[in-house]
């Protein structure tokens, strides 16, 4: 069995290998005997009892060498031959996963002086290349990438911090703390009982938010959302995130501004008014050691004097009575894009509230649907109407992208400028 062990260059990978924390940190699992690094991964040769060596920025290099300039997309561990081969012919039994500050990885680029020390032919190594590599990748969505590309194959990981500032050099982490670890910060890792008392908290309900050890929070009773949101927030957000500043209105547990976060977001401010939800997020977003600023307030009266390059407003408007005062201050706080998640009049609280059907050339008309208190419900929405809102009324915005919800009966805008 193989140990696979993947970072950034300059995250330590060899220094782990052969430093007396790697035995600890790799229990129950043995320490393997050998070393063999990305470059010697070739044809159909299989490795036994190894430390398989991989530079998660290597498929960066390869585009390097395609492009004079670096994409901003990522690239497809999946299609980057070296890890290709990694994972079709090698049996790998566990991952482990560097992290080290961003302004640490610069520094030690700064000052390497081979690709490899422990090789006999030593490679000089390349600077500026590899400063250029690290400050044009968005490193927590490259992180983000990674994992799931692990879990998609079934290999399990642990995540260990590579810092300097550590008087053991490496400490186990988790991959909430990516960002954190990025950043320069290097939270102590909770033990699990003080995770699960979260799941206690009264608040701790309707989004499933990633904790340590795996752990998520639950739904609760909403069941019309069983997979707890991650789907709409897969389908809403994209590894563009670098340095971008979100606001989401109506942010419950605020699992969107974490993932946002995990994705190169820079600036996460969140409101919520109902206080157990408000109460909880605060509590994750201290575990997380999340940047996410949550803010107990009626968006109406949310202040800020700053725009953001994202908003969002996610199964909220339906709920509010001034939409259109709503809408107009979202678009107002909006840089680059409004994206709103609403029922639609096929939404079947609304069709029970009417007791029928509508036909089904209403929901393309331009119409705002009045429902009841007994349906929990203001109004529902044709997709023309908020069209029309946002593009002609109080949005400025000129163009829109329309995606399916998860959820039956509601759909998906986001209007850019």
């Amino acid at each position: 069995m193989n140990i696979l062990i993947a970072g950034p260059t300059c995250v330590g990978k060899s220094t782990f290998i052969h430093s007396s924390e790697s035995a600890s940190l790799l229990y129950p699992l043995p320490v393997p005997t050998n070393v063999v690094y990305g470059f010697q991964v070739s044809g159909d040769t299989v490795f036994a009892d190894s430390f398989i060596h991989y530079n998660m920025l290597h498929p960066r290099l390869i585009q390097k060498r395609s492009s004079s300039a670096l994409p901003e997309e990522l690239p497809d561990f999946e299609l980057e031959p070296i890890f290709k081969k990694i994972i079709n012919n090698q049996e790998i039994g566990l991952a482990i996963i560097l992290v080290a500050p961003y302004s640490e990885l610069l520094a030690r680029a700064e000052n390497r002086q081979f690709n490899e020390e422990r090789v006999e032919q030593k490679q000089p190594y390349d600077r500026l290349l590899w400063q250029d590599i690290i400050k044009s990748t968005n490193l927590p969505a490259l992180y983000e990438r990674f994992f799931r590309v692990l879990e998609k194959f079934g290999i399990p990981y642990k995540v260990v911090t590579s810092s300097n500032l550590l008087p053991e050099r490496f400490r186990l982490s988790d991959r909430v703390y990516v960002p954190a670890n990025l950043r320069g910060e290097i939270p102590v890792l909770p033990d699990k009982s003080t995770i699960e008392s979260v799941l206690n908290h009264p608040g701790c309900h309707y989004q499933s938010v990633l904790l340590p050890y795996g752990i998520t929070t639950n739904i609760g009773e909403y069941s019309h959302i069983r997979s707890g949101r991650h789907e709409t927030f897969d389908v809403v957000l994209n590894e563009n995130l670098r340095q971008k500043s979100i606001l989401d209105v109506g942010c419950a547990l605020g699992d969107l501004l974490y993932r946002a976060e995990r994705l190169g977001a820079r600036r996460l401010v969140g409101v919520e008014p109902h206080p157990a939800r408000f109460e909880t997020a605060i509590t994750i977003a201290r575990i997380l050691n999340s940047s996410a600023d949550i803010r107990q307030c009626d968006f109406m009266d949310f202040e800020e004097d700053e725009i953001f390059d994202h908003v969002f407003v996610m199964n909220v408007i339906h709920h509010v009575p001034n939409f259109l005062g709503f809408l107009e201050k979202a678009s107002r706080l909006a840089k680059d894009s409004l994206t709103i998640e609403f029922p639609t009049l096929k939404d079947e609280k609304f069709r029970k509230a009417n007791g029928y059907w509508l036909p089904s050339i209403l929901n393309r008309l331009p119409l705002v649907g009045v429902s009841t208190t007994a349906a929990d419900q203001t109004c529902v929405f044709s997709p023309k109407a908020i069209e029309r809102i946002c593009l002609e009324r109080v949005g400025g915005f000129n163009k829109v992208f329309r995606f399916q919800s998860p959820l039956k009966g509601r759909l998906i805008l986001r209007f850019e400028r």
